[in-house]
C-alpha cells in the first residue's frame, strides 16, 4: 500500500539524495502537489521554489487560495519563496534563473493527440533546477514518456485514507 507515510518518507529521501528528478503518481488525485509543497515548506529554508500550473488561472483550485497569482512576484512560502507561472513559455521570462525546486503539475496536461509537449520540463533543467517534481493528476496516462528526465518514482495512494475513493479512481481507469 502507497500511503501518505510512505511517500512522504520517499519524498524526503529524494530531497537528501543526489537524485534530480521525482515523478508522483497514485490515486490521491487532489493531495500529491500538496504534499510536495507541505515538505518543502516544513523542511527547507530560504528556498527558491516555482510552480509550473498547465494554466495560471487552475492555480486558486489547485492551492485552495483566493489569490491573483502573478509571474516573477516572490510569494512568502514558510521561510521560502515561491514563484508561480504555466505551461505557456510566456510566463517563463518573468520566473526566477536559479531554482532550488520545481513542482510541474499536472504533467498529464502535456500529454495530448498530437504527443508530449516536454518544453515546460526541459526548460527547467535547462535552468539546472536542483530538484524537480513532476506530478500526475490522474493515472490514466502514460507517465513513461517522461522516463528520460525520472531518477526516482514515487506512488501515493488514498487507499487508507478513504477506500471507497481509491476504488472509485481504480475503476475509472477501467473504462
Amino acid at each position: 500500500m502507497n500511503t501518505r507515510q510512505k511517500a512522504k518518507e520517499q519524498i524526503i529521501d529524494f530531497i537528501n539524495s543526489d537524485r534530480r528528478c521525482l515523478l508522483l503518481t497514485g490515486t490521491h488525485m487532489y493531495e500529491k502537489h500538496k504534499l510536495v509543497l507541505s515538505i518543502i515548506g516544513s523542511n527547507e529554508d530560504n528556498k527558491k521554489i516555482l510552480f509550473r500550473a498547465n494554466a495560471l488561472k487552475n492555480l486558486d483550485t489547485f492551492l485552495n487560495a483566493i489569490n491573483n497569482f502573478r509571474t516573477g512576484i516572490p510569494y512568502e512560502f514558510s521561510s521560502n519563496d515561491i514563484y508561480f507561472d504555466s505551461f505557456d513559455s510566456k510566463t517563463w521570462k518573468n520566473s526566477p534563473y536559479e531554482l532550488d525546486y520545481a513542482v510541474i503539475y499536472p504533467v498529464d496536461s502535456m500529454i495530448s493527440q498530437k504527443g508530449v509537449n516536454k518544453k515546460p520540463v526541459t526548460n527547467i533543467f535547462d535552468q539546472g533546477c536542483k530538484k524537480v517534481f513532476l506530478i500526475g493528476w490522474s493515472e490514466k496516462v502514460d507517465f513513461s514518456l517522461f522516463d528520460e528526465f525520472v531518477d526516482q518514482k514515487v506512488i501515493f495512494d488514498v487507499e487508507e485514507e478513504d477506500v471507497e475513493y481509491h476504488k472509485r479512481v481504480i475503476d475509472g481507469l477501467r473504462k
